[in-house]
């Protein structure tokens, strides 16, 4: 394995590594995977020093795009470590990039209702349970009957691996009943194509762009999908609700990333003896 140059080492990781991650990461990464090939390829893994990683960083313009291409990057030489192509620390290691600027988006409630009544039937149904549970895209889509109990619906989060439990309130078991109403009855999947089938990440995609083309022409900020559930956690009582429903084991992580709304805080009293007036 000391051997491998870099394409061969990025061929491994896409066999070995690739297909152990969720669909849509997957999809990402197939995308960025022969960037990086171009660029380090013919290097030996050994050989790639930190300079190298911060000039990629660099002539590829500081972007977000580059930032998770040197994540990648970094993935593939630590599974580089793994199989012995790779002795030396990891040189995307104490690079100490800028941080990525925060996304401020918040989705009023009027705006979601509006694109809501846009939106298709399955993709309002979607954005539903993206703002009712705190789920992302790739959650939603992968949802199926037997993910529905007694007690709400039962999934594993699929960057952790953990199980996680959203009890059943009346507008989330109303949601659930009204897909389940929709057609085709017989199904596995709960938000699914007329014919039963599910939805592929490209698939969606494009019904979301059209839904917001539609909104767009209404007058109405365009957001990301993936905002609503930044809409379920600013909208949760507390930041330590809001990391249990996205499933954080962190609420500072959801305070920094997902809760949109200003910090409110009551102002402190005067001492008693300060007297103010106001002008007439």
């Amino acid at each position: 394995a000391a051997e491998l140059n870099m394409s061969a080492l990025i061929a491994r990781y896409q066999l070995e590594e690739l297909p152990r991650k969720a669909l849509t990461s997957q999809q990402r990464e197939k995308y960025r995977l022969p960037i990086l090939a171009k660029v380090f390829g013919e290097m030996r893994p050994e050989d790639i020093e930190p300079h190298h990683v911060w000039q990629y960083w660099r002539e590829r313009g500081e972007t977000v795009g580059a930032r998770h291409e040197i994540r990648l990057l970094s993935c593939i030489l630590t599974f580089g470590r793994r199989i012995g192509a790779l002795t030396k620390p990891n040189p995307c290691y104490g690079l100490r990039l800028p941080d990525e600027p925060r996304r401020e988006r918040y989705v009023t409630d009027a705006e979601f209702l509006a694109v809501r009544a846009l939106a298709p039937t399955m993709v309002a149904y979607a954005m539903d349970l993206a703002l009712l549970c705190g789920m992302d895209r790739s959650t939603i889509l992968s949802l199926e009957r037997r993910n529905i109990t007694s007690e709400g619906i039962e999934f594993t989060r699929r960057k952790t691996g953990e199980r996680q439990l959203i009890r059943w309130n009346d507008d989330l078991r109303e949601t659930v009943d009204a897909i389940l109403r929709e057609p085709p009855r017989l199904r596995a999947a709960l938000i699914c194509t007329l014919h039963g089938e599910r939805y592929t990440a490209d698939g969606f995609k494009a019904l979301w762009h059209r839904t917001m083309e539609a909104a767009v022409a209404q007058g109405i900020e365009r957001f990301h999908f993936h905002d609503l559930r930044a809409k379920s956690a600013s909208d949760a009582d507390s930041d330590q609700a809001a990391a249990d429903r996205l499933g954080h084991q962190s609420a500072a992580l959801t305070r920094r990333v997902y809760r949109r709304l200003p910090r409110q805080a009551e102002p402190a009293r005067l001492p008693a003896k300060i007297v103010t007036t106001r002008e007439e």
